[in-house]
Formats: structure tokens, C-alpha cells, sequence
């Protein structure tokens, strides 16, 4: 986790003494490597034998914030507005149960929270077997349609939504970042699949924040089309944007 450019950067973003949850986090890497800087992080993922592993780290190390949880990741056990950040990394399925479980994620989402959503890319098909699963692959415009009708305003990309920014370089991970055109996402994208290793399968970051005041879920008849904008998010206490 120390070498994942993205990890460090959520490491730097993500405040102390807050909650975090996981949803579909395999043998805990990522929440393990979190939860080392004073965090309370949730594991949740289906599969007990994957749990264990990340389970057995965490007593290893005495990682006592870090819990490790079986949950159905379409119908988490959790209750709503619990969480200062989310990090989704899809599910098992398809497009559709891979939508459904980011909208049961995102029901967990603070207000004033960020949701990090972490998928494969729809153009990378052929290394979509991450951690020994099977996962649809998804578009820049695609999870932007899904902040846009869960309510959630845009914050940044990795890679970037244009082809010049990778999305790491030059600020915080909660910095807001601007949407570029459909021609530059599509663009973005396609480097970022031709130039990424075959073992992370083209996997891209979309950053989204739920506003203070909620609004309700709301479907977007275009929302691939909206002009770009940059969303500008207030932040947590203690965020490195």
C-alpha cells in the first residue's frame, strides 16, 4: 500500500479520529493500511475467508480500530449517515448490482462526507479479475451519472477528467476538481488504460461529497451532458485538501 500513489494520497486526505468504512474490501489491505493513523475503519465484504485474512493482520499489528465485518454489500446491516468517508469498490455481478450497492453505500454517506468510489474501467475488460473476482467495468460519465442522482456533488478524479492531469500531482484528494468535456474524459481514459499495469486492471478513483444540507436522490435525464463545472466542497475538520 506504501507504493499505490492513490492510497498515500487518501492516507494525506483522510483526517484522524473520524469513521471510515470500506464496502467490498477483500483481505483488508487498504483499510489495515488506514486504519494505522488513528481511524475508525469498518472492512465490510461478503466473503468470511477474505475477512479473516485482513481480520488476522489487524490482531497481528493491534490495529484495534479496524473492524472486519460479513455484510451484504447490496443490503448493508448499517445504518444511514454514519460515516465521514466511504471508499466503494464494487461487487460481483454486473453493472447493475454494481450500481445498486454504490446507492446502498452512499445512503451510509455523513452529510458533508466524501464518497470515493474505486472500479475498473469499462475499456479494460480484459484485466477486470482483481483479487481473484470478477468486476464490471464502469466510465468516468457513467459514475458521474450516479453522484448526480444520489445527490452528491464532484469532486475530483484519478486519473483526472482531462487528459493533461493525472489527478494525484497536484493537490489533495477532497480538492475539487474540473469535469473537462466529454471528448476529455474519454480521452483521459483511454491513456489511463493503455498505460496502466495489467494487475490493477485500468482501476480509475471517482471523489464525490454529500452537501450539508441533504437534497433527495434525483434522476438525471443527461447527466453525462451537464457543462463542466467545478464543485466546490466545504471541507471536514482536518482534511488535507
Amino acid at each position: 500500500m506504501r507504493r499505490d500513489p492513490s492510497a498515500l494520497k487518501l492516507d494525506r486526505a483522510i483526517p484522524y479520529d473520524c469513521d471510515v468504512l470500506e464496502v467490498g474490501c477483500g483481505a483488508g489491505e487498504l483499510a489495515n493500511f488506514l486504519g494505522i493513523s488513528y481511524r475508525r475503519v469498518t472492512a465490510a465484504d461478503p466473503a468470511a475467508e477474505s475477512l479473516a485474512l485482513g481480520r488476522a493482520f489487524a490482531r497481528k499489528h493491534a490495529l484495534h480500530r479496524v473492524q472486519f465485518v460479513q455484510l451484504n454489500t447490496l443490503r448493508p446491516a448499517l445504518g444511514p449517515d454514519q460515516f465521514h468517508v466511504i471508499i466503494y469498490n464494487g461487487t460481483t455481478g454486473g453493472a447493475a448490482r454494481t450500481r445498486e450497492g454504490f446507492e446502498a453505500a452512499s445512503a451510509l454517506l455523513r452529510p458533508g462526507g466524501y464518497m470515493v468510489v474505486r472500479l475498473p474501467h469499462r475499456l479494460a475488460r480484459p484485466f477486470l479479475a482483481l483479487n481473484g473476482r470478477r468486476l464490471s467495468g464502469h466510465t468516468f460519465g457513467e459514475v458521474l451519472r450516479w453522484f448526480s442522482e444520489a445527490g452528491l456533488e464532484f469532486v475530483r478524479g484519478v486519473p483526472a477528467m482531462r487528459p493533461e492531469d493525472d489527478g494525484l500531482s497536484d493537490a489533495g484528494l477532497f480538492t475539487p476538481q474540473e469535469r473537462g468535456t466529454r471528448m476529455d474524459r474519454w480521452v483521459s481514459q483511454a491513456g489511463q488504460v493503455l498505460t496502466s499495469r495489467r494487475k490493477d486492471g485500468g482501476r480509475f478513483l471517482m471523489i464525490a461529497r454529500r452537501p450539508e444540507q441533504r437534497t433527495a436522490p434525483r434522476k438525471s435525464a443527461g447527466g453525462d451532458r451537464s457543462p463542466a463545472s467545478v464543485a466546490r466542497p466545504r471541507q471536514i475538520a482536518g482534511v488535507d485538501q
